[in-house]
């Protein structure tokens, strides 16, 4: 994991989100990444997740002649 970011929505729902930037797809399947979710503290806090959605993305980038207009 490069960065992981928690963000709360204060007027939508869902209320929070987060956000990891990995270096590969497969990061969520490792073993590390897998070790973490059988803690004490994953074990007391994952009964108040509600309505769980996991979406993978691919960051674009843009080409170095490119620019946005503003």
């Amino acid at each position: 994991t490069i960065r992981a970011q928690r963000y709360l929505v204060l007027d939508a729902s869902p209320r929070y989100h987060a956000c990891y930037e990995l270096v590969a797809t497969e990061t969520l399947g490792s073993p590390p990444w897998l070790a973490v979710r059988q803690t004490a503290w994953s074990d007391r806090v994952r009964p108040n997740f509600r309505n769980t959605k996991r979406t993978m993305f691919r960051r674009l980038q843009a080409s170095s002649g490119s620019r946005r207009p503003g």
